[in-house]
Order: C-alpha cells, then structure tokens, then sequence
C-alpha cells in the first residue's frame, strides 16, 4: 500500500466515530452509505469500548505495527472482559462475537475498507494517466462468488475476460455489498482493484471518460464519539431504518429489542 494510500486510510480511521447498535448486518445495510462510511460498527455490537478497540487495533494493522492475528486476539480479550455472551445456540458461529471466524471478519473489513477507500481517494488524484480500475482476484477462496456474472448484471461487458471501467463509474457502487465504490465489495471476497493507464484501457475499448471529473472528497472531521448523539445523523439513521426503531442511551435498537 502506498504512502499516500496508507495516509488517508489512517486518516479516515482517526476520523470515524462509533455507532453503538442492536441492529443485525441487514438492517445495518439499510443506513445510508455515507453515515456507515464514518462510523465503526458491527452487527449487535453496543458496547462503546469493543468499537473503540476495533478502531484502535484497525490503525494498528494499517500502520503494520500489529499483525492481523495478534489484533484478532487483542479483540478477543476486550470482549471477553466486556461480559460478552454469546446468543443461545449460536455459539462458535459467525453470530458469536467471540469466535474466530466473526473476530477475523471484523478485523479484516475494517482494514480493508479503511485501504479502499485510501485507493479512492488516491485514484482521484491520477485521472489523466489512470482513469480505469480493473477488479481482480487478490485472495484465494475455496467457494468464490461469481463476480463475472455479478458484473454482467450491473450492465458492464468484459473486456477481454477482465472486469474494467473507470474509476468513478458507478458499476463500482452497484457490484458493492455496502455501497461503497471502493473494495472490498463484499465480505471475505478476496477481490480487489489495481490502476490501469489511459493507453491500455482504450486497448481494451474503453473511453477516456471527458465528462470524469475528480470526485470531491468530504473532509474526515471527526463527528461525536458517539454517532448516535449527533441530532442530524440521529435523525437519518432512524429516516432510512423506518418505523418501529428508536436510539435510547445513545444505542439503536428495534422498539421490541
């Protein structure tokens, strides 16, 4: 990862606040992308100092001054001190905030978003030579998604058996699983994007995009500690999630939770 990649995702970590919430990972997808963008959350996750440590151990990864591993264990720690119990019969499962599959999942989403979007922002800055992105295979997985097809349904061809389209073209927020136009795409996916340059993407077909201008990047302020507190994200997060939700104590939860 380069340095100024690495800079702006420590930078959007450093910046993000904390959404405390009893909400499950599908009605977490129903808050707008741009309040998930700046907030640190994981399903059925309200306790503040668990989210705290998975932002802290986040930076720590990205700066390579903990490995994966290690971090993973760190949050296995916070949570065990938490009291955390784990839901009856979904114990050991990706329910279970103690397990390893769930602890490495959250380690690895959160790094992983963080140095996607540095590689957004980066892009933005290198238009003119590299207007395209092209997603590929960075991990191996044993069940892998068929991401070629997922492409075809957002309405984009292959080009030459690759999946490449220029930076800020929306097939990136169509294919993605949390909206964002940035890898990772989907949880545990592997897949990620490389720059591609102006010459060889009209190689392949493509166009320079005349009308691709360099997307505005919103300032990373930090917002309240607690995202919840803040009056006007309180109120889109209750607008998108609808009825039959409330924010008490600075944590959102359905009104039967």
């Amino acid at each position: 990862m380069g340095s100024r990649t690495l800079q702006v995702a420590v930078k959007k970590m450093e910046a993000v606040g904390l959404l405390k919430s009893k909400l499950s990972a599908q009605e977490l997808r129903e808050i707008r992308t741009s309040i998930r963008q700046q907030a640190v959350f994981s399903a059925k996750v309200s306790n503040g100092k668990i989210l705290q440590e998975i932002r802290d151990l986040t930076i720590g990864v990205l700066h390579k001054r903990i490995s994966p591993f290690a971090a993973r264990e760190k949050l296995r720690e916070t949570v065990e001190r938490s009291r955390y119990k784990a839901p009856k019969g979904k114990e050991g499962t990706i329910q279970d905030l103690t397990s390893n599959a769930r602890l490495d999942l959250i380690v690895r989403t959160n790094v992983d978003m963080a140095r996607g979007y540095g590689q957004f922002v980066d892009a933005q800055r290198d238009l003119e030579a590299y207007p395209f992105w092209e997603m590929y295979r960075k991990e191996l997985r044993q069940e892998p998604r068929d991401w070629p097809t997922r492409w075809r349904e957002a309405g984009r061809a292959l080009r030459q058996g690759k999946m490449v389209a220029p930076v800020n073209d929306r097939v990136w927020r169509t294919i993605s699983a949390f909206g964002t136009p940035y890898p990772p795409f989907d949880y545990n996916s592997g897949m990620s994007v490389r720059r591609m340059a102006r010459a060889r993407g009209e190689k392949l077909g493509l166009r320079f995009p005349a009308s691709q201008k360099e997307r505005r990047i919103p300032p990373m302020d930090p917002p309240q500690a607690n995202v919840t507190k803040d009056p006007k994200l309180a109120e889109q997060l209750l607008k998108d999630l609808g009825t039959g939700y409330e924010i008490s104590r600075g944590v959102i939860r359905g009104k039967t939770q």
